[in-house]
C-alpha cells in the first residue's frame, strides 16, 4: 500500500519472480609482484582505492564492500576499473629443455647470520585483541572485534549478533583465532645453583619446642550464579540461563508474551545450547514501554483482537487466532536483524523513534499494508500488516516488502512518498529487499529474488520495462548500494515541497530524475532513457526542475 498523508487500502502483489639457471629463471619467472595491497573480501573500499587481484591492479569506481557471500571480486563485477597486469607484465617462464643459459647476474648469496636471532617481543596480553564488541553497534562487513579472549571478523552488517554465537555457517561472524594471551618465545633456561662453601657447623642451644602454627582455613570459592530460565522474563543477548540442567546463552533480545512456550531446549533461534554463567541475569532497560498484549484493529475491514506473541525494543509481533504460535520462532530473529539494518542504514533518528510492529493473518486478509508513527489509522506506529497462508514456513519476502513503504514514508523525516506514482507499489522495494538480503547474508534469497526479477516484464512508464534490471540494479550496484537511495530520502527531505511535517505533492518524472542524479552524483538522463523512455515532456520537466531546485547538483 501507498504510504502517503492520506494512505488508502492497497494489496502488495508480490514478483515471482634441472640445471641450476634454468631452475633459477623459473623461479623467477613464476614469482610476480603485486604493486597494491592484496584485494580482500568483506572490506570496505573507498572509490579510488586500487588493489591486486590475480595479477592485475583494479581501482574501486564506487564505495563499497564486496560481501564473500556474493562471490564478487574485481575481475568480475562492474564495481572495479582494471589498471593492467600488476607491476607491469608477468615475465615469460624459461624453458626446462634446450640448451642451459648462464645467468645474466650473479646470484646474490643469503647472509648467514652471525648471531643468533632476537625473538620478536612477545605482546602483552590484550594488546593483539580488536577492540571489543559492542551489542549496540552496527558493523558492516569486514569489522574486526574481540570477545572473549578472540578475534572476530564479520562476514556482512550485523548488530547485536555475539560473535561466540554466531560463527556457524549462516552466521555474521567468522572466528579469527584466539588474541591477548602471552605466549613464551623461548624456553627459560634455570639458573646455576651457586656453590656454598662449607663452614663448621655451630653450636646451637637446645630450645624449647615450638608451637604449632594453626593452618589458615580455605574459603571455597562460591559456584557461579546462574539465573534459571523464566518464560517472561526479558533476555538480551549474550545472557545465560539454565535450563533443565543444561545452560544456555541467548541469540536474540526477546521476551515472551504469556502463554507462549518457546523454552531455550525448543527455540533454536533464540537459544544455543552452552555458556558460562558469571553473573545472574539482570534485564536490561527497555527504551520502549511494554507492548499491550491485545490490539483490537480498527482499519479497512480488519476486525481481528490481535494477540502479542514476543517482542524487543525492535519488533514486536501479534497474530490473530489461527497463526501458528512457533511461526514466530523465524520472524522475531529475522525482523529483528532486517529492521536493525533498515534503522541504522536508512535513518536511526526517524526509523528508530519506534518499534516496527508486524502484524499476522492466517488465510484472510491476503497482501498487505503498511502504516506509520505519523498515521492515527493504526495508532501511530509503524505497522507492517499482512495475511497468507502457513506462517510456519518463512516467508521473508512479504514481511520486507511493507517495511520497505515505512522507509519510503518516512526516513527523509517528512511524511509521505512524492515517488510513490512513479515507482507504484512493488518497483522500489525490489531494490529494498535485493539490498536487505545482500547485507545481511542471505545469499540464496538474495539470488532467488535477483534471478526473478531480471527477467521481469513491467508495462509502465512503457511497455516492456524492467525496472529491476535497467534501472534500480545498476543504481544499487555502481552508486554505493543501499547509499544511493539513503541520500535520494535526505535530498528529498531537504528541498522538496512540504508543510514541515507532510509532503505537499508529487514528484514529477523530470523531478525524479533530476533527485536520482543528485543521489548517485552522476547526470542518470541517458541511463533513465534506456530504461524507460525519454519523452519530450521529461525533457521539459527536467530543465525545470533544475531551475527550481538548483541545489541538486551532479
Amino acid at each position: 500500500m501507498a504510504a502517503s498523508p492520506n494512505p488508502i487500502r492497497t494489496i502488495c502483489i508480490m514478483h515471482r519472480r634441472h640445471t641450476l639457471p634454468a631452475v633459477l629463471a623459473l623461479l623467477i619467472a613464476a614469482h610476480t609482484y603485486a604493486a597494491y595491497p592484496a584485494w580482500q573480501a568483506d572490506v570496505y573500499y573507498t572509490a579510488g582505492t586500487v588493489v591486486s587481484f590475480n595479477g592485475h591492479d583494479y581501482r574501486a569506481l564506487v564505495n563499497q564492500t564486496d560481501y564473500a557471500s556474493t562471490g564478487w571480486n574485481p575481475a568480475n563485477t562492474s564495481l572495479w576499473s582494471g589498471l593492467g597486469a600488476s607491476n607491469g607484465s608477468v615475465p615469460t617462464a624459461v624453458p626446462t629443455s634446450g640448451p642451459t643459459l648462464r645467468p645474466t647476474t650473479a646470484p646474490v648469496p643469503t647472509p648467514i647470520p652471525t648471531a643468533r636471532p632476537t625473538a620478536a617481543p612477545t605482546p602483552l596480553p590484550g594488546s593483539d585483541c580488536n577492540a571489543a564488541w559492542n551489542g549496540a553497534t552496527a558493523y558492516n562487513g569486514g569489522a574486526r572485534v574481540s570477545y572473549s579472549g578472540r578475534n572476530y571478523t564479520a562476514r556482512w552488517w550485523t548488530q547485536g549478533d555475539i560473535p561466540a554465537s554466531n560463527t556457524a555457517d549462516g552466521r555474521p561472524w567468522n572466528d579469527s583465532g584466539a588474541c591477548g594471551a602471552a605466549t613464551p618465545t623461548s624456553t627459560p633456561q634455570p639458573t646455576a645453583k651457586p656453590t656454598i662453601a662449607p663452614t663448621s657447623k655451630p653450636t646451637v642451644a637446645p630450645t624449647a619446642a615450638p608451637t604449632a602454627t594453626p593452618r589458615p582455613t580455605t574459603v571455597p570459592t562460591p559456584a557461579p550464579v546462574c539465573s534459571t530460565w523464566a518464560q517472561s522474563q526479558t533476555y538480551a543477548s549474550g545472557d545465560v540461563i539454565t535450563y533443565q540442567g543444561q545452560t544456555y546463552t541467548a541469540l536474540v533480545p526477546h521476551t515472551l508474551a504469556p502463554g507462549i512456550d518457546w523454552t531455550p531446549a525448543n527455540t533454536g533461534t533464540l537459544w544455543q545450547a552452552g555458556g558460562s554463567c558469571s553473573k545472574p541475569v539482570v534485564p536490561v532497560p527497555a527504551r520502549f514501554a511494554a507492548p499491550a498484549l491485545t490490539w483490537q484493529e480498527h482499519w479497512f475491514e480488519h476486525q481481528q483482537n490481535m494477540k502479542l506473541i514476543a517482542y524487543n525494543d525492535t519488533v514486536a509481533i501479534y497474530f490473530d487466532d489461527d497463526v501458528n504460535r512457533a511461526a514466530g520462532k523465524w520472524m522475531l530473529p529475522y525482523l529483528t536483524r532486517m529492521w536493525r539494518y533498515a534503522q541504522n542504514t536508512y535513518g536511526p533518528a526517524t526509523l528508530g523513534s519506534d518499534r516496527l510492529y508486524s502484524l499476522h493473518h492466517e488465510a484472510k486478509y491476503y497482501g498487505g499494508h503498511p502504516s506509520s508513527v505519523y498515521d492515527a489509522s493504526h495508532d501511530y506506529h509503524n505497522v507492517s500488516d499482512v495475511g497468507g497462508s502457513n506462517w510456519i514456513n518463512p516467508q521473508y519476502e512479504v514481511v520486507t516488502h511493507e517495511t520497505g513503504h515505512i522507509v519510503e514514508s518516512i526516513a527523509s523525516g517528512k511524511h509521505g512518498s512524492p515517488a510513490f506514482g512513479i515507482w507504484k507499489d512493488s518497483k522500489w522495494m525490489e531494490f529494498y529487499i535485493y539490498d536487505a538480503y545482500v547485507a545481511l547474508g542471505m545469499t540464496a534469497q538474495a539470488n532467488d529474488v535477483y534471478n526473478r526479477w531480471q527477467q521481469d516484464n513491467d508495462s509502465f512508464p512503457r511497455a516492456g520495462t524492467n525496472w529491476f534490471r535497467d534501472w534500480f540494479y545498476p543504481l544499487w550496484r555502481d552508486h554505493g548500494h543501499a547509499q544511493v537511495m539513503v541520500k535520494y530520502f535526505q535530498l528529498l527531505g531537504q528541498y522538496f515541497p512540504n508543510n514541515g511535517r507532510d509532503y505537499t505533492r508529487d514528484l514529477n518524472w523530470g523531478e525524479y530524475i533530476h533527485f536520482m542524479s543528485g543521489a548517485a552524483g552522476a547526470d542518470l538522463k541517458a541511463q533513465a532513457t534506456q530504461a524507460f523512455g525519454w519523452p519530450a515532456e521529461w525533457e521539459t520537466q527536467l530543465q525545470q526542475a533544475k531551475r527550481d531546485f538548483p541545489n541538486i547538483r551532479y
